[in-house]
């Protein structure tokens, strides 16, 4: 993964296989779908935590509303809403 600042690319992460979905959740933190996980990550780099798994690895839309704090996880007709903090 790969972030743009002030025009000079700079990597964030690497994962073993290709992200499917992400997000920006606010100016520092990125969710990104990895096979059937959800991942936070902060553009830095310096942490990856695993939000939740995904029942199955249908196609996933990830939306994040409210500065980040929700965090909605559409798969097929499905959609689930998780609140992330306060």
């Amino acid at each position: 993964m790969w972030q743009r600042n002030n025009g000079i690319r700079q990597l964030v992460t690497r994962f073993s296989e290709p992200v499917i979905a992400a997000e920006y959740l606010d100016d520092s933190h990125l969710v990104v779908t990895v096979g059937q996980a959800v991942f936070v990550l902060e553009l830095d780099g310096t942490n990856i935590q695993q939000l939740l798994a995904l029942p199955s690895s249908d196609p996933v839309r990830l939306v994040s509303s409210n500065q980040g704090s929700r965090l909605a996880v559409i798969q097929g007709t499905a959609a689930r809403e998780y609140q992330l903090r306060d």
